[in-house]
């Protein structure tokens, strides 16, 4: 076993609750991004890339620093952590850019995404109901794709409150997760 594998069991083992209280951070700023996406979608986009960028500042921060900690962590994590603070910058002193690109992010990876699903289905098992069903939930896919793409910010405000949504929805789910392992659940 690894000095890094030994160090990461000794954590977990003997109850060192760092990356877990990463993590309740982390999880809390998806709830606090949730909802400001939920109640001013499009206005909130400025606030939400400030808040992503120190999101990512915070995450690349503590890599450094358990890198510096953790010699084993190794030039990779070390690295990701370095990537992180730039990105993170970047959000927070350059969301015009981000802004601006980030409806058509959206119907790049959902018009991917549809591709993807369209051709599994396709290519799956013969002709069912369900294979039926699969076309049609991905033409669904496809269109919305499209629509966000040819027209992204007037769709900025739907797409936004999904991503709300979602952030919601995983925040509570990382909180429920967390509050089950403390309480030896899990």
């Amino acid at each position: 076993m690894t000095r890094y594998a030994q160090h990461v069991n000794a954590e977990v083992i003997g109850g060192d609750k760092r990356p877990e209280n990463g993590y309740l951070v982390i999880s809390i700023i998806e709830l606090i991004l949730g909802v400001v996406l939920l109640i001013w979608p499009v206005s909130s986009l400025v606030v939400v890339c400030v808040m992503m960028g120190i999101g990512l500042l915070v995450a690349g921060v503590m890599g450094l620093v358990q890198g510096i900690q953790v010699p084993v962590v190794g030039v990779l994590t070390q690295g990701a952590s370095i990537v992180s603070i730039v990105a993170g910058l970047a959000l927070i002193f350059g969301n015009a850019f981000f802004i601006a690109i980030i409806p058509m992010t959206f119907g790049l990876i959902i018009l991917a995404g549809g591709i993807y699903k369209l051709l599994q289905v396709l290519n799956g098992p013969k002709q069912t109901a369900s294979k039926v069903g699969g076309v049609v939930l991905c033409a669904v896919m496809l269109i919305l794709a499209l629509v966000i793409m040819v027209h992204p910010f007037g769709t900025m405000d739907v797409v936004m409150r999904f991503v709300g949504v979602l952030l919601i929805i995983n925040a509570v789910v990382d909180l429920w997760y967390l509050f089950k392992r403390r309480r030896g659940q899990l």
